[in-house]
């Protein structure tokens, strides 16, 4: 099974996703296009990224390769057990390989204690949970704030 997501391609294969990087060039020129012309555009952009115009737009190209790198140091480092384990990163961050996790029904989101997950993340969403072991986990736990070097 492919799902596609807003920075990456992600294939379920077997007891493991697979998280492939996009690179996303004309995503990029429609965002510059974007922040030149609609100032609201231009001020979330600009504080998301720290007012750093060409680190941004690099981030902004590479944001699969970044949540794939961030995911990969952050469960490394934490071994966290809101989160999904991943248990390996191919080519430099390329592609991640992530335990797969049961889906999450609407009740069992609900019922969630959601106290133990990160709430910088901007994805929301039961889409953005699992179970694993019938404990729920995060599958995509990237964000900007994982991003600072």
């Amino acid at each position: 099974m492919v799902r596609y997501g807003a920075t990456r391609l992600v294939i379920l294969w077997g007891p493991y996703a697979y998280k492939i990087a996009r690179i996303r060039p004309l995503k990029t020129v429609l965002k510059l296009v974007a922040i030149c012309l609609i100032k609201r555009h231009r001020v979330r952009f600009f504080t998301k990224y720290h007012n750093h115009f060409l680190k941004a737009v690099w981030r902004y190209i590479f944001a699969g390769l970044y949540a794939n790198w961030s995911e990969y140091q952050y469960w490394n480092r934490t071994h966290s057990k809101s989160c999904a384990p991943i248990e390996r990163m191919f080519l430099k961050g390329l592609v991640v390989k992530q335990v797969r996790v049961e889906s999450i029904t609407d009740e069992e989101f609900k019922a969630a204690d959601m106290s133990d997950f990160s709430h910088d993340s901007e994805l929301v969403g039961k889409h953005q949970y699992g179970l694993l072991h019938g404990r729920c986990v995060q599958v995509d736990y990237a964000h900007f704030l994982m991003w600072e070097h």
